[in-house]
């Protein structure tokens, strides 16, 4: 068996997003403009609950939860183009900094939107326990999202 790489992970920064080489996938529900694409970076941040995945220099993953009601989150990843490399890595440290966010803001439900296309995100979701819950119709920029969802026992 393969030795995991350490990763550095960070609490995430707006330059995280900004200078991440983001894969194409993960651009369908990024805002359109530089300054709109900031401003939601700005969001996430404001949010808390979110980290940053680093090698050698250089932002593989972002990802995080906002507390959008008591006791429910919204999951949220931003992926580089060399993820690939780090699949083994980003579960590891994504189910680590998922359980820690679920125990520090008390949360029952975590919830992912994910474009039906984009496989390898749904692959992801799965993989770290989420189950998908339905179809939002032109959810995001007129597209469909599948929503999936991960309930806590407590």
């Amino acid at each position: 068996m393969t030795e995991l790489r350490n990763l550095q992970v960070v609490p995430f920064e707006v330059l995280h997003g900004l200078n991440m080489k983001v894969q194409k996938e993960a651009t369908f529900h990024i805002p359109r403009t530089h300054d709109q694409f900031k401003a939601w970076l700005k969001s996430l941040h404001k949010a808390g609950n979110c980290f940053t995945c680093i090698y050698d220099e250089e932002v593989i993953f972002c990802g995080g939860v906002n507390v959008i009601f008591p006791h429910t989150g919204e999951c949220w990843i931003l992926c580089s183009k060399r993820i690939k490399t780090f699949v083994r890595e980003i579960y590891h440290y994504s189910r680590i900094a998922l359980n820690k966010i679920v125990n520090e803001n008390n949360l029952y439900r975590l919830q992912a939107h994910i474009r039906p296309d984009w496989k390898n995100a749904i692959n992801f979701v799965e993989n770290l326990g989420f189950e998908i819950e339905g179809l939002c119709r032109k959810y995001i920029n007129g597209q469909d999202y599948y929503l999936y969802a991960r309930l806590e026992d407590f």
